[in-house]
């Protein structure tokens, strides 16, 4: 367990040293008839020679280590050029972000940046926080949208910490676009009648607020299914591609 622990260390500095980390866009898919791409999510993968490594490999390392931000930055920096050059254009973007990125200098430099690069080229930018660290930086998240004009949707939605009042202010406010229903829900969809009440609540509290909404985790025929049949207009995963 330590030597796992260390080998994702040392193949972090490594990727820091080297600048190995690449956006990767995860594309999210309308249920609807025309059954059209809808939007990417920017996640992030360590390419070496050999391999490609996923977030969810290094991410608790990742966070031990205090560099969350620092990737974020990369990232950041990353996505830019692809859209520069044309690579990305005329779609819409969730990038996740944490709040500690949100108030770093250097990441808000680059945040200007990406936001005017993406509007040159007709690409819309929402950026994704989870539940718990929207509703503990209500005040942060307002003053982001005021000072770039951007919205935010809320990952992993019915899992952490949730304040509805606060989410319903948000809403109201014109500050959030969409809920993300965390995967964790929609897995177990098939075989929990409470849990598809719970995702059909959360799917109906998205019409009230008026914000798109999108299943998470869609990773067999039966689950994209059940998911369209309810009227959740989005939907992210594995095979989300065949909504």
């Amino acid at each position: 367990m330590v030597d796992e622990y260390i080998a994702k260390q040392d193949m972090l500095y490594d990727a820091f040293n080297n600048r190995s980390f690449f956006p990767y866009f995860q594309p999210i898919y309308s249920t609807a008839k025309d059954r059209q791409l809808s939007h990417y999510e920017v996640l992030s993968r360590v390419v070496t020679a050999e391999k490609t490594i996923s977030a969810g490999y290094f991410i608790d390392t990742l966070n031990d280590m205090g560099k969350v931000t620092e990737l974020d930055c990369i990232i950041l920096d990353k996505l830019c050029e692809h859209i520069r050059k044309g690579e990305i254009a005329n779609t819409s973007l969730f990038i996740n972000i944490t709040p500690k990125s949100l108030v770093d200098y250097k990441y808000n430099i680059l945040l200007r940046k990406l936001l005017k690069t993406a509007e040159f080229k007709n690409c819309n930018v929402t950026l994704e926080i989870t539940e718990q660290t929207l509703c503990d930086n209500k005040d942060l998240i307002l003053e982001i949208n005021e000072t770039y004009g951007v919205y935010f949707a809320i990952d992993d939605f019915g899992t952490g910490y949730s304040n509805l009042a606060v989410v319903a202010e948000l809403a109201e406010l014109g500050v959030l676009s969409c809920i993300k229903i965390d995967g964790s829900l929609i897995s177990k969809i098939e075989n929990s009648e409470r849990m598809k009440a719970i995702i059909a609540f959360i799917s109906k509290l998205s019409e009230e607020f008026q914000l798109s909404c999108v299943a998470e985790y869609i990773d067999n025929e039966n689950i994209l299914d059940t998911v369209t049949e309810m009227g959740i207009p989005l939907v992210q995963g594995f095979l989300s591609r065949q909504a």
